[in-house]
């Protein structure tokens, strides 16, 4: 049995402006043939795009995102045997 294509999630908890706990969720898709990989932040079902504005309130959502993409890559790479 060969691998071909898989999807994987990455979620780190944070605190938004309200003190409520979110989760800032990446999908990592990886195609093992090619040896290649996508990473998209997930937003539920609405996707307000990718941008960090000005001093923006979600901080804390953008710094647990960067954990969610630095884990994925590193997840992707060791699974591609590319590090």
């Amino acid at each position: 049995m060969e691998k071909v294509n898989s999807k994987f999630w990455f979620k780190n908890k944070y605190q938004d402006k309200n003190g409520s706990m979110q989760d800032a969720t990446v999908v990592l898709d990886i195609n093992y043939r090619q040896k290649t990989y996508d990473i998209t932040p997930y937003c539920g079902t609405v996707n307000d795009g990718f941008k960090f504005v000005q001093t923006s309130h979600k901080w804390k959502m953008w710094k647990a995102l960067t954990k969610s993409i630095d884990e994925a890559i590193d997840f992707a790479n060791n699974e591609l045997g590319l590090s």
